[in-house]
C-alpha cells in the first residue's frame, strides 16, 4: 500500500515537473525549433558536400593516373593546378618533380642550360610537397628528390642537407643506403674537385644533321645518254707503277719521322727503345 502511494507520489512530482518545465521553455520554443532547423539543414548539407567531396576525388585520382601514363610533367602540373592543395595535388607534384629531375640529369652532358631549367622546376614542385603535405611517404621522396636535383645542380651543400634529413628522419626508408652513400661520397675532396670542374665544364654541341636521302632511287632516261663509248673516269690517280718501284733510299744513320723537319738519330728516337742493328 505504502509503495502504491510512493509510486503516485512520483508520478505527480514528475508530471509537475514537466508541466513547469513546458511553461519554461514556452516562450523560447520558436528559437529552440529555429536551432533544430539549422542542425537538420547543416546535417543535409555535410552530406551532400561529403558526396559532391568525394566524386571530385574520384574524378581528380582519375585525371592523376591518366597524366601519370603519359609520362609528361606538364599534364601532371595540370592536375596540380587543378587540384591545388589536395592530397592528388601533392602526388601529382612529386611525379612531375621525378620527371623533371630525370630529364634535367640526361640532358647535363648535350645541354646545360635545358637542364638547369628541368632542374629547377623539379626543386619547385619537390619545395612545394614539403611545405603542404603531411604524408610521410611523400615527405621522404621529395626530400630525396631534393637532395639529387641539388647535386645535379653542383650545389653540394644544399645537397648533403637534404641526404642527411633523410638518413637522420626516415633511417629504415628506402632512400637511407642511397643518400648515406651519396653522403660519403660528397664528403670527400676528390669528388667536389670533380663536381667543380663539372660546373665549369661546357658539352660540345651536337654535330649538324645530316641531309635528307630521298627515299627511292632517281630515276634516269636512258635515252638521253649520248651514242658511242661512255666516258669513265680513271682510278688510278696518276700512281701507275709504283708498286714496282724500288724504295727510296735513306742515308745511313738517319730516320725520317712524319711531323717533324729534321732527321733524327735511328737510336735515339726508335718508338720501341728496340737497340741499334
Amino acid at each position: 500500500m505504502k509503495s502504491e502511494r510512493r509510486h503516485e507520489l512520483e508520478k505527480n512530482e514528475l508530471a509537475d515537473w514537466l508541466a513547469s518545465s513546458v511553461e519554461t521553455i514556452r516562450p523560447y520554443q520558436n528559437a529552440i525549433l529555429g536551432v533544430v532547423i539549422l542542425i537538420a539543414a547543416a546535417a543535409v548539407a555535410f552530406a551532400v558536400w561529403r558526396t559532391m567531396a568525394q566524386r571530385q576525388a574520384t574524378v581528380a585520382w582519375e585525371e592523376y593516373f591518366h597524366a601519370i601514363q603519359t609520362r609528361e610533367p606538364r599534364e601532371l602540373e595540370d592536375v596540380v593546378n587543378r587540384h591545388a592543395g589536395s592530397r592528388v595535388a601533392h602526388w601529382a607534384a612529386t611525379s612531375a618533380a621525378d620527371l623533371r629531375l630525370a630529364a634535367g640529369c640526361d640532358l647535363l652532358f648535350e645541354d646545360k642550360p635545358s637542364a638547369l631549367h628541368e632542374l629547377r622546376h623539379a626543386i619547385d614542385q619537390y619545395l612545394m610537397v614539403l611545405e603542404q603535405s603531411r604524408e610521410q611517404a611523400l615527405l621522404e621522396r621529395a626530400t630525396f628528390g631534393l637532395a639529387r636535383a641539388y647535386e645535379a645542380q653542383i650545389d653540394l651543400d644544399q645537397a648533403v642537407e637534404r641526404y642527411a634529413e633523410v638518413v637522420e628522419r626516415w633511417p629504415e626508408g628506402p632512400f637511407a643506403a642511397v643518400a648515406e652513400d651519396r653522403l660519403a661520397a660528397l664528403r670527400q675532396r676528390s669528388v667536389r674537385e670533380l663536381a667543380d670542374r663539372f660546373a665549369k665544364w661546357e658539352p660540345q654541341p651536337r654535330a649538324s644533321d645530316l641531309p635528307d636521302f630521298p627515299a627511292s632511287r632517281p630515276e634516269f632516261d636512258l635515252d638521253a645518254l649520248p651514242d658511242g663509248p661512255v666516258f669513265t673516269p680513271g682510278t688510278d690517280f696518276g700512281l701507275e707503277g709504283l708498286d714496282d718501284a724500288p724504295p727510296a733510299e735513306v742515308p745511313e744513320g738517319e730516320m725520317f719521322v712524319p711531323g717533324l723537319e729534321f732527321p733524327l738519330d735511328e737510336a735515339e728516337e726508335s718508338p720501341r727503345g728496340d737497340p741499334e742493328p
